[in-house]
């Protein structure tokens, strides 16, 4: 039986136990898929502790979480003492091409496969990154070139990107939901006859919920039934500036504001929404996404890295290549005005194999791939 280690390289200290922790996620669909898997976390300047986390759909099975005693620099991650754990594995997996200590294991290390999962890719809103990974591959690329790793990466934009940096062998897996945190929801919304959008998300301006309020705006002077919900918190300053033009159309009555949800409550809005809409500048994957299309409810999104691998424009959800509220607005009156094509596309959602959702129809792909190479 094949050992993965997963390690997280990024400095940031999580709860292992938290809502889809995506290397705890892909690590209990491996289990499930009959590897052991276990997962490195950042722990900062705290000691090194373990834990195991129980796996659903087995006897059973435990994902082992080493929290690791560690220092960040630069927002890399260093963890002293790792190559001692590292050997007891088949095969490792580390965290973004750009993270040095991912560069050490998949450049240097020549004992076992090193396997690198990676997210970000090139856009002009993403300066600081773009400018981090210039700065990277001078340094540190034109060392070691990384043509025969094997990269999964959440998008088919970062798969372009490290092919693009001479990693050939990049397959676009996605990223996979933990369905567990829905199940548990009993929370019923009654339906109404509005033509219902949501929005889900931080209140932030790579977020553009400036653009959301403007197509509001401009849709309710055209419908009598255009309703929108928003939920979603931020920093305060970036909040009370934006809630100054959502309140107009709060007090008019075509927008509700919520600024927390739980996830058990969200899949009633996610059940009772005829539309997602989602006009994000920039994203990494977009688990929102990935949330509404679950629940079969068909998204309008921005041309980024999760809607271009989840959506097929027209067939299961809608793709707006510019950030003009006027274009925004003639693409959801479509799918207001048109009930037929509205139907069609939640229906093409439904008859979606809903595996391609979760992380164990990732795990399913991320074996397959291992396998062919």
């Amino acid at each position: 039986m094949k050992k993965i280690l997963i390690i997280r390289t990024y400095p940031s200290i999580l709860d292992p136990e938290g809502y889809n922790i995506q290397e705890i996620g892909l690590a209990k669909a491996l289990v499930r898929a009959g590897f052991v898997c276990d997962v490195v976390l950042y722990n900062g300047s705290n000691p090194n502790e373990i834990r195991e986390i129980p796996v659903s759909g087995t006897k059973s099975g435990v994902v082992k979480v080493y929290m690791r005693h560690g220092f960040g620099i630069l927002k890399n991650g260093f963890f002293p003492g790792l190559n001692g754990l590292v050997k007891d594995y088949d095969i490792l997996q580390v965290h973004e091409y750009d993270q040095i200590t991912s560069w050490k294991y998949y450049a240097c290390y020549k004992d076992k496969p090193v396997i690198i999962y990676h997210g970000p890719y090139y856009d002009d809103f993403n300066k600081g990154y773009n400018l981090k990974c210039k700065i990277f591959d001078r340094i540190f690329l034109k060392i070691k070139s990384g043509k025969n790793v094997l990269c999964f990466t959440k998008s088919k934009a970062a798969a372009s990107f490290l092919k693009g940096k001479g990693f050939e062998n990049a397959v676009a897996i996605g990223v996979g939901l933990d369905t567990e945190n829905f199940k548990d929801s009993t929370t019923v919304i009654d339906p109404d006859d509005k033509f219902e959008l949501l929005y889900v998300g931080k209140i932030e301006e790579r977020r553009n919920p400036y653009l959301l309020l403007d197509i509001l705006d401009k849709l309710s002077e055209k419908y009598d039934d255009i309703h929108m919900t928003i939920i979603g918190s931020g920093e305060k300053d970036y909040i009370n500036a934006w809630r100054q033009k959502a309140n107009k159309l709060i007090e008019k009555g075509t927008l509700t504001y919520i600024e927390k949800m739980s996830q058990s409550e969200l899949r009633a809005f996610y059940k009772k929404s005829d539309l997602m809409v989602f006009p994000s500048f920039y994203e990494i994957f977009g688990m929102v996404l990935l949330e509404a299309m679950y629940f079969d409810l068909p998204v309008i999104s921005s041309d980024n890295g999760g809607s271009d691998t989840l959506i097929t424009d027209g067939f299961d959800g809608v793709i707006v290549k510019s950030f003009d509220a006027d274009t925004w607005c003639e693409s959801i009156s479509k799918l207001h005005d048109d009930t037929e094509m509205y139907k069609i596309i939640k229906n093409n959602l439904i008859l979606k194999d809903h595996a391609v959702y979760t992380w164990d129809g990732i795990a399913r792909r991320y074996i397959d791939t291992i396998k062919d190479l």
